[in-house]
């Protein structure tokens, strides 16, 4: 069930489920370990007192869109990344603006890591969402 309001900390985690999802078909319990811990650090509890409720709604969301189908699926990713780039590109500050598309990308790349392996997929998801965000892809 999509979130009655989608803010920028949605679309960070659903793009977090989405990557760690299908890029190869299952969401390992590592992967699910440190998406949590990454969503953390954008949402931490001072900010967002009920985390558990938001991760919750966060999952809640990812399902019911993979649920509906690719198409919809792929619209909502490419919402997710947009959103996402447009709300760091609001930052007033470019070097916060880049320092939060750095961290962002590393994030990926933590989740890529979690499980063992990083496959070609996840290389690809990496080269994609860099084009989107205007930053050099990362190298893992």
């Amino acid at each position: 069930m999509q979130p009655q309001k989608i803010t920028p900390i949605h679309c960070v985690g659903f793009f977090y489920y989405a990557f760690g999802h299908v890029t190869d078909g299952e969401i390992t319990d590592s992967e699910v370990t440190e998406i949590i811990k990454q969503l953390k650090v954008w949402c931490p509890e001072e900010v967002c007192p009920d985390y558990p409720a938001l991760v919750n709604e966060i999952v809640d969301w990812y399902a019911g869109v993979y649920d509906s189908g690719q198409e919809e699926l792929q619209k909502t990713i490419g919402f997710c990344a947009n959103g996402i780039k447009n709300f760091f590109e609001s930052q007033p500050e470019k070097d916060v603006v880049e320092m939060l598309k750095r961290d962002f990308m590393n994030a990926l790349v933590e989740i890529a890591k979690a499980d063992g392996v990083v496959k070609d997929s996840e290389k690809g998801w990496l080269a994609n969402m860099s084009n989107i965000m205007g930053v050099e892809n990362p190298d893992i």
